[in-house]
């Protein structure tokens, strides 16, 4: 180091208090209370905030350092200036906070009314489908009851014509049975287109000593085959006046056969 600058040389903490103890008149100066207002806003914990809590103290203690008075209320001005500045106050917080949450609050009421809307119109839907289906179900219903009763109508009435079809049934058996009971039936008598069948049936009655008249032959015919491929004649059917005369004839009949067991009744008699 050069001789003439070893004589003006300083060491920081000198140059610091002979900077120090210099006052300047214009410069503005903070008070006590301002310095602990403006600290207030900081973390006490955090590393700027004990800086800034030191040099406050620092500050207080020296006597170099120009104070002014602190206003005794706080003017519009003053609070504004606040405001804008670098920190915020609670009361500009909670506003901050009521505005942010107002709005957060308008957008979820409006989505919410928005699904809550698109839910109604769904629940109006389903509601006029259930209607329409309740009306099919009741209509539905009532004409499966009313089918359900003609139904069992028929039924019954079914039930009453088979046993009204049963008891026809019997009846008509009972009266062909009535009516074939003067029926004799005859077979092994040859075919001829010029045949006369009654007085075929008398002469055979004659020949077994049971004569009949031409009159106690109610009707005569032959039937139908039940082969038809069959070289056998068809079969004779006589009705009598009576049982009775029938009875006599197939009495004779079985008496003559008895009687001539070399040779029965045939169409050579």
């Amino acid at each position: 180091m050069e001789p003439h600058k070893k004589t003006t040389w300083k060491c920081k903490p000198c140059y610091a208090r002979e900077k120090n103890s210099i006052s300047n008149p214009n410069t503005p100066g903070r008070s006590n209370a301002e310095l602990s207002a403006s600290s207030q806003y900081l973390d006490p914990i955090s590393p700027l905030g004990d800086v800034l809590t030191r040099t406050a103290s620092s500050l207080s203690d020296s006597v170099n350092v120009t104070t002014r008075s602190k206003p005794a209320k706080t003017s519009p001005a003053t609070a504004t200036a606040e405001e804008t500045g670098s920190y915020v106050t609670e009361n500009r917080l909670r506003e901050i906070l009521k505005q942010e949450l107002t709005a957060a609050l308008k957008t979820h009421k409006n989505q919410v009314t928005a699904e809550l809307q698109i839910i109604q119109e769904q629940v109006s839907g389903f509601r006029d489908s259930l209607s329409f289906f309740n009306k099919q179900f009741d209509e539905i219903k009532a004409d499966l009851v009313e089918k359900t009763t003609v139904i069992n109508q028929l039924k019954n009435e079914n039930e009453k014509l088979h046993g009204t079809v049963h008891d026809l049934s019997s009846r008509l058996n009972t009266v062909e049975l009535h009516m074939r009971e003067c029926n004799i039936e005859i077979n092994g008598i040859p075919e001829n287109r010029s045949e006369n069948l009654i007085d075929t049936v008398v002469k055979l009655t004659k020949s077994v000593d049971s004569p009949l008249e031409v009159g106690d032959i109610q009707h005569v015919t032959r039937i139908a085959k039940l082969n038809r491929d069959s070289d056998k004649p068809r079969a004779v059917i006589v009705k009598l006046r009576s049982p009775l005369q029938r009875d006599g004839v197939l009495a004779a009949v079985f008496k003559h056969n008895k009687e001539n067991k070399e040779e029965k009744l045939n169409t050579h008699h």
